[in-house]
This record gives C-alpha cells, sequence and structure tokens, in this order.
C-alpha cells in the first residue's frame, strides 16, 4: 500500500527533507494517498510535539502563564486535552474552511486534499516549532522572559509558510506567494479581532 511505501522510506526523512521541496513532498502524500487515519496520525504527532514543548514551558517557566509551578503541573492534563482534543479538532475545522476558501479562489482540490494539506503541514511544521520553543527557553536567562518567549512564538511561521505551499499544491495554485498572502491576511484578522476582544 501507498502508506506503507512511506514507512519504508523513513517517515522522519520525508519530514526533515519536506523544507527542500515542501510541495514536492505534499505532491507525494497526495498521490500516496495515506488514509484519513494517517491524516489524523499526523495531527496526532504534531499535537504530541507541542505538548511536550509546552510542558518544557510549564516547568521551566511557569510564571509564563501567570502560575506557580505546582499549579501549572496541575494543569498538564487539560494541556493534554487542548493539544490532543481542542486542537485537532481545530485543524480539522481550518482544514474545512481553507478548502472552502480554495475552491472559492479558483481551487481544483477536493476535501480530502485540504485535510491532506493541513495534516502534513502541521506535522512537517512542528519539530521546527519545537526546536525553537527550546532555543527560547534555553535563551531566557541570558536575553530575558520576553525576548526569549518571542523566539518560541515565532515557531509558528513555518507553519505558516508550510501551509500555503501544501494548500498551493493540492489545490493546483502556481503563485504559493499569493496563498501565503491570503492566510497571513486571514491571521492578521484573527489576531486584530482577538485583541481587540480581550480589550473590551
Amino acid at each position: 500500500m501507498a502508506t506503507e511505501g512511506m514507512a519504508r522510506e523513513g517517515m522522519t526523512i520525508r519530514v526533515l527533507g519536506a523544507w527542500r521541496d515542501m510541495r514536492g513532498t505534499m505532491r507525494a502524500v497526495l498521490d500516496g494517498r495515506p488514509s484519513e487515519t494517517a491524516l489524523l496520525v499526523f495531527i496526532l504527532v504534531s499535537g504530541l510535539l507541542h505538548f511536550l514543548g509546552s510542558m518544557a514551558e510549564f516547568w521551566l517557566d511557569p510564571r509564563s502563564i501567570g502560575l506557580e509551578q505546582g499549579e501549572a503541573l496541575a494543569n498538564i492534563y487539560w494541556l493534554g486535552i487542548f493539544f490532543f482534543v481542542v486542537r485537532t479538532i481545530g485543524l480539522y475545522m481550518l482544514a474545512l474552511l481553507g478548502h472552502l476558501l480554495a475552491r472559492a479562489f479558483g481551487g481544483r482540490g477536493d476535501a480530502y486534499a485540504s485535510r491532506a494539506a493541513m495534516a502534513w503541514a502541521a506535522l512537517v511544521a512542528a519539530p521546527v516549532w519545537l526546536m525553537l520553543k527550546f532555543l527560547g527557553l534555553s535563551l531566557q536567562g541570558e536575553i530575558g522572559h520576553e525576548p526569549a518567549r518571542a523566539i518560541g512564538e515565532f515557531g509558528y511561521i513555518p507553519f505558516i509558510y508550510a501551509l500555503a505551499h501544501c494548500f498551493a499544491e493540492a489545490h493546483g495554485f502556481q503563485r504559493t506567494w499569493a496563498v501565503l498572502g491570503v492566510i497571513a491576511l486571514l491571521v492578521m484578522m484573527l489576531f486584530s479581532g482577538l485583541m481587540l476582544l480581550s480589550s473590551s
């Protein structure tokens, strides 16, 4: 089967190699037609990496979320619920939204292609996010709390980059930068809305 071929090649190598040719690896994923279960595993593995990075932050810097260390550790259960349940559902909802937007702009991919693009982007971006999270935590004593935390937050940029390339390939868009621009605009609108809600 196609998914078995992907496993033989080595998923770790495929994930790391995706940054050399993001659209090419996305095309390989689509050609392989991994099952819905495999796509779910992609998302859950990415959630595991996010969970580990956030758990490390809770342990090393619990005051970053306004808690003492004991309180932070007590909330690890809820952290797991967020990354393995809430985040997973959220990514599927974003895949549906992305699919509808892509089709509105002339995209040719089906709903499966959109889910595959979201799952693959989440998987390949998660190790970069984790690396930047640990880098920020390791530099906290030298550059201060806020700059160190900002380094970790930059980890979401690779996800946006990967998502743009994956959706562009999944829907047959030639101009990846245009897809990236639309996603960046939507993210800015989302953050602006959240800031307005928090200030009201």
